[in-house]
Parts: structure tokens; C-alpha cells; sequence
């Protein structure tokens, strides 16, 4: 019997971020545990993403998003399970793929969009089978919901309450290519707090705007350091504070137990982050665009006014780190 093999296609980098890619990593490896060949398809990846995939698994480049070039580039490798997370691949290309392909799952966020799929997950809060009315004539199964999140399993080695009565460690994370350049911004509002912190922005894009970061610090003396090309793994040991936006970055540090400032930074993100905003050590600021100066110095001050027993407290646990061996088992019943 011929070893299955799993395609995934996703993208990242600017104008899409990482987490398309970081949670089918993350996916990829609970697969290849359970003896499944793992490939990613893929068009779009900036220098730290094509790293980070090819330290592990085999990557095929793809011009366009055409059936014919699909075809081409899979043509005889094959394609058990072909998995899908990204926003732009349409119905009718999901349709012509089911022609390559014995499976296929869609990672999913929006749930409107039509589907063939064998499978979808759909890990957003709230989210319901009814959201789903264009699958009512379709067999597709449906994993819906925080327990099938995709989060890195590691860090439940750190996702331990450190019990410290004070902000000492921040980090600031808003997506690795961080589009809307907040990382800046809000270090110019840190800089109006009266308490100095220890900061360390994680970053991953190496251009003038990283450069511009790096400079504020050293204009500025800020004592930590910007984290370019890293995961959160290598930086979040000692943080006991977060700012950060609504994406994967939320779910991971949620997870973690480590109290945060969420900033909606997407559309997709919004109905999350009011989610988030129900936990006791999660306060949500609201949309990236709308955030002024006084607004956020306000409700950072008012942080630090609950810090002990903002740090002490504990979340309820929406996410448990089994979301990638739940679905990983489901993947391989279909």
C-alpha cells in the first residue's frame, strides 16, 4: 500500500500574514507523526515562512491558483488529502481538484463561502452548524469551534501562572508582517507611561519598517529587543504581559494563560476579539484604525491599576492544545 500523501496549499507573508501557514505547520506535523507524507503547494511566502516549512517538509512552487498548473505540479504524487487555507481559492477550483484528490478539507473562516469539501474546520468562536447554509445538500463534516484550534502544542510546556505582582515583561506581536504598523505606534505610547517595562516586539520582515523599530529603541533606550524571524516559542518564557492583535498570536497567548491587550487587526478577528474580551485577563481595545493615543494610554493605565490581581487570576480554558490531534484524527476517518 502506497504511503498517502497530504497537499496543503496556503500563503503568507504581506497582505496575508503568517497564520495561514503557522497553523497548517502545526496540522502538518501531527500528520507526519501519523505516517502521512506531507507536501505544501505553495505561491506566496516570505523568507521566515519558506524557512520554517522547508526545515521540515517538501515545498512545490506555484505560479497561479489555474487547474491546469495544479494538475501539473501534483501529477503523480499521489494526493490523499488535499488541504486547503486560504481565503481566494474558489468553488470552482475546489470543485476540478476533487478530480486529484481522494480528500478534501477546507480550513475555514468564513462560512458563507460554498464548499465540496469532505471536511471543514472552522475553529472560530461561536461559530454554528447553521452558520453553514450553503452545505445543507452537501455531505461535508463539520469540526466547528475553539476545540479544534490549531495551536501549537509546545507551549503548554510554559502555560503556567508565574504568580509575579507585577508588569515587567511585554510583548507586542501584530501579526509577523504587522501591516498596519502598530508595533510602532504603540511603542510611541508605552513611551508616555510613567514605569519603564522590558519590551520585546516580535517581528518578521526584514525592510526599512524593521529598521524604523529597531531605531526607536535604541533612540529611545528601551530595554528588551526586537525578535525578528522568530516564533512565539523562542520569545515567551519570560513575558507576563501582552499587546497584541486578534489572530493566532491571541489564541496561542490565551492559551498560555498570560494576561493581554487584544487590537482587532482584521475583519475576521472581530467577533473573536469580542469573545476574548469576556475573560477575565484579556481586554480588548477595539479596531486597529479607530485606536488614538489617550484611548490606549487610558486603558493601559487602567491595566496597571488591576495588575496583581490581573496576573494572578486565571482564564477559563477555551483552548485545551488538543485541537491538532482532534482534527488530525478526524482527517484520517474520512
Amino acid at each position: 500500500m502506497k504511503k498517502r500523501t497530504a497537499i496543503f496549499r496556503c500563503d503568507g507573508g504581506p497582505n496575508i500574514g503568517n497564520g495561514h501557514i503557522l497553523r497548517e505547520l502545526i496540522l502538518a506535523e501531527h500528520l507526519k507523526k501519523k505516517n502521512i507524507r506531507i507536501i505544501f503547494l505553495i505561491k506566496q511566502c516570505s523568507l521566515f515562512l519558506k524557512n520554517l516549512v522547508k526545515s521540515n517538509f517538501r515545498i512545490i512552487t506555484l505560479k497561479k491558483d489555474s487547474f491546469k498548473e495544479i494538475k501539473k505540479k501534483i501529477y503523480g504524487l499521489n494526493c490523499y488529502y488535499f488541504i486547503i487555507d486560504h481565503y481566494n481559492f474558489s468553488f470552482s477550483l475546489e470543485k476540478k481538484i476533487s478530480a486529484l484528490a481522494k480528500k478534501i478539507i477546507v480550513i475555514e473562516d468564513f462560512p458563507k463561502k460554498k464548499h465540496i469539501a469532505n471536511l471543514i474546520i472552522d475553529q472560530n468562536l461561536n461559530r454554528k452548524k447553521k452558520d453553514y447554509v450553503n452545505l445543507k445538500k452537501n455531505n461535508s463534516k463539520l469540526l466547528i469551534g475553539p476545540k479544534y484550534t490549531l495551536i501549537d502544542t509546545k507551549l503548554r510546556k510554559i502555560s503556567i501562572n508565574k504568580n509575579k505582582n507585577k508588569i515587567s515583561n511585554i510583548l507586542m506581536c501584530f501579526g509577523g508582517f504587522d501591516g498596519h504598523k502598530l508595533n510602532l505606534r504603540i511603542l510611541k505610547y508605552l513611551q508616555k507611561i510613567e514605569r519603564k517595562f522590558k519590551i520585546n516586539v516580535l517581528l518578521n520582515r526584514d525592510d526599512n519598517y524593521y529598521k524604523q523599530v529597531l531605531d526607536f529603541f535604541k533612540k529611545n533606550k528601551i530595554s528588551g529587543r526586537v525578535c525578528n524571524n522568530r516564533t512565539l516559542l523562542k520569545v515567551i518564557k519570560n513575558v507576563d504581559f501582552a499587546i497584541i492583535s486578534g489572530g493566532i498570536i491571541a489564541k496561542e497567548i490565551i492559551a498560555s494563560q498570560i494576561p493581554c491587550m487584544i487590537i482587532s487587526t482584521s475583519k475576521d478577528q472581530f467577533k473573536n476579539c469580542i469573545e476574548y474580551n469576556k475573560l477575565s485577563r484579556v481586554k480588548y481595545i477595539g479596531k486597529w484604525h479607530t485606536l488614538k493615543k489617550n484611548f490606549f494610554i487610558y486603558h493601559f493605565r487602567k491595566v496597571l491599576d488591576l495588575e496583581e490581581s490581573l496576573l494572578n487570576k486565571k482564564n477559563k480554558r477555551i483552548f485545551d492544545f488538543n485541537g491538532p490531534t482532534r482534527i488530525s484524527n478526524e482527517i484520517l476517518k474520512l
